[in-house]
């Protein structure tokens, strides 16, 4: 008897927890219900039609519309469409779906008057200016560090010809048609180095050796003699610092750069200096013009390189 009674408990709780559920529910669904909002599409401020269709789609529908008509050629006044959002239906006014609103917004556009027929075309040819990409080149009488541009750009001329259409009065579409070319672009031509750049250089270019290292005239001769033309320029053989710069007695008028690590390279009678003591160089750099003057039998540069303070053959760290 016991378990009958609560048995017959259990069952009376479970109903009341569902009709509970039900009853929140409902409330809930009523309330979704009436928040739900009815749209009505107004056209030439005319309600024509009540939706709960989206504005967002409705507006889709109108574009879709009018390019719908521009494709096939016809014109038409626009219409003045908004919408206005409402929470009750005003039943007087036709209910529309989606399918419903955009064909009712094409057949109301199509049914216009048009301010155009059909469509027009124009053939328009101008001429106008043209660039071509840049050239590049690469060089192997140049170092990989270097880069020199060898040409200038300079614009072509080309005869552009292109066709409009026209739906409406405003223009539908653009096309170029063909171009031909009046005057021939000149691309920008940049040379870039491909040879890897020496530790060290000889200081002049088109010498003539006139004069190895070592015993000459029963003594040591420590460089080598380039013969140049008086006034050719003489360059640093490395990146450095100007130590001496100026006469320099049988040296005539020199140069010696220190490079560092107990390497120091020395230029002799040149006919100018251009650089001062205290000076930085780099590398290929112009430090004074060839010349003749201290003990020279011609205009000639006399190149030396010492490690520390002995001379050592040039051919240790160039290739003459």
């Amino acid at each position: 008897m016991i378990k009958v009674i609560n048995s017959l408990k259990n069952s009376y709780k479970r109903i009341i927890i569902i009709f509970a559920a039900v009853v929140i529910l409902a409330a809930f669904a009523g309330e979704a219900y009436k928040n739900r909002s009815w749209y009505t599409v107004y056209f030439e401020n005319q309600p024509v039609a009540v939706t709960r269709v989206k504005p967002k789609k409705v507006y889709e529908a109108y574009g879709n519309a009018k390019a719908k008509l521009y494709s096939e050629g016809k014109g038409f006044s626009e219409d003045n469409i908004y919408i206005e959002e409402t929470r009750t239906r005003d039943n007087s006014i036709e209910y529309m779906g989606e399918t419903e609103i955009a064909e009712a917004i094409y057949t109301r556009l199509d049914d216009k008057e048009p301010i155009l027929t059909g469509k027009t075309t124009q053939i328009f040819k101008y001429v106008n200016p043209y660039y071509v990409e840049c050239e590049y080149v690469y060089d192997d009488t140049m170092y990989e560090d270097e880069m020199m541009m060898t040409q200038e750009e300079a614009p072509g001329t080309r005869e552009v010809t292109v066709i409009e259409t026209y739906y409406n009065g405003e223009r539908h579409d653009r096309r170029m048609l063909e171009t031909n070319v009046i005057t021939e672009a000149v691309p920008r031509e940049v040379h870039i180095g491909t040879i890897k750049r020496p530790e060290y250089i000889l200081p002049v270019t088109d010498y003539i050796l006139t004069s190895c290292f070592g015993p000459r005239w029963g003594t040591n001769h420590n460089g080598i003699d380039l013969a140049v033309p008086t006034g050719t320029d003489v360059m640093a053989a490395k990146d450095g610092l100007v130590i001496q710069a100026g006469w320099n007695g049988g040296y005539g008028i020199s140069v010696y750069i220190d490079h560092g690590n107990g390497v120091i390279t020395r230029y002799g009678h040149m006919s100018e200096s251009l650089v001062s003591v205290g000076q930085a160089v780099k590398q290929g750099d112009v430090i004074g013009l060839s010349g003749s003057t201290g003990d020279s039998t011609g205009p000639h540069v006399h190149f030396e390189m010492r490690e520390g303070d002995v001379a050592v053959d040039p051919s240790k760290y160039v290739s003459y």
